[in-house]
């Protein structure tokens, strides 16, 4: 059943779900964010709108939503997130942390200093570790290596025994807005628009 998620009935159009940034899966659930309310939650397999909490939310939300199969996180303001529980849409934690990377019921969040926070089976949070690293602009991991970016330049983070240790840290003559990393390549955008591309080894030519 493929509907337009623009055309359910008997709504207002006020209250009609605006989509704007990303998609997000979190279990059965399709979440739809909104440019400036809380997602809106729909059943993967039919398309029935399961919840869509406009009113309660007050005057928060964004296009920026991230998750696992039983929370999300959703913007609030600047890149501070609050959390939710997925299965009714009711927030769990105001100012949660800025923006996070999610492994599982593991979180990382970036921001002046990261910190990296379990889920327990009561969808409570607990500290696992807070560190020094900065990573005001972006954040993200690959492998066993969370990479962080801020207006300083990149740090390369590895993560073991459940602790960060710096590996490298990267000085830029450019403020680093997004990381991304595939095919043992880190891939850095500036907020000029120039793309930076590190590996284990320098090569003469780009191809």
């Amino acid at each position: 059943d493929h509907r337009d998620l623009h055309s359910f009935p008997t709504r207002r159009s006020s209250d009609l779900v605006a989509p704007q940034g990303a998609f997000t899966i979190s279990g059965s659930r399709l979440l739809v964010a909104g440019g400036r309310s809380v997602p809106a939650a729909f059943d993967l397999k039919t398309g029935e709108e399961l919840y869509y909490k406009l009113a309660e939310s007050g005057k928060t939300g964004g296009a920026f939503t991230f998750s696992n199969d039983r929370v999300f996180f959703n913007h609030h303001r600047l890149r501070m997130t609050y959390m939710y529980d997925s299965q009714t849409g009711n927030r769990l934690k105001s100012d949660a942390g800025e923006y996070p990377v999610i492994d599982g019921n593991t979180f990382y969040f970036s921001g002046r200093s990261i910190s990296a926070l379990l889920l327990g089976n009561d969808n409570k949070t607990e500290i696992l570790w807070e560190s020094e690293f900065s990573a005001t602009n972006d954040l993200i991991k690959a492998g066993n290596c969370l990479y962080a970016a801020d207006s300083s330049g990149i740090t390369g983070i590895r993560i073991s025994d459940n602790k960060p240790q710096k590996i490298w840290n990267i000085k830029t003559e450019q403020n680093i807005e997004r990381l991304a990393a595939a095919n043992g390549k880190l891939i850095a955008v500036s907020d000029q628009g120039d793309i930076m591309v590190y590996g284990d080894s320098p090569v003469s030519t780009v191809a």
